[in-house]
């Protein structure tokens, strides 16, 4: 079996026309959403209003609720994997 580890990207875009006076640093983390990926259970804090993306066994994902997310910030949690650093390491795996 091959070492599993978990991954997490924030991706943050130069244009914010869609936050508060077009600033996301000013909008308050209200939500607090927990999952999992394969078996790594996470709790993460979004934005209040922030709409599920992607939603599979090893990624979930969530992005501002608007018509075009295009240039907004999103969150991606993944499950990824790492294979071992040696042959006798895959082998005792």
């Amino acid at each position: 079996m091959l070492k599993l580890s978990a991954w997490a990207a924030v991706l943050v875009a130069c244009d914010r026309s869609g936050a508060p006076a077009g600033d996301w640093s000013s909008v308050a983390l209200d939500d607090t959403v927990e999952s999992s990926v394969k078996s790594a259970n996470f709790e993460i804090r979004l934005p209040k209003g922030w709409k599920r993306d992607v939603n599979d066994e090893l990624m979930k994902g969530w992005r501002p609720n608007v018509e075009d997310y295009t240039g907004e910030p999103s969150v991606t949690v993944g499950y990824v994997q790492q294979p071992p650093q040696s042959l006798d390491a895959y082998i005792r795996a």
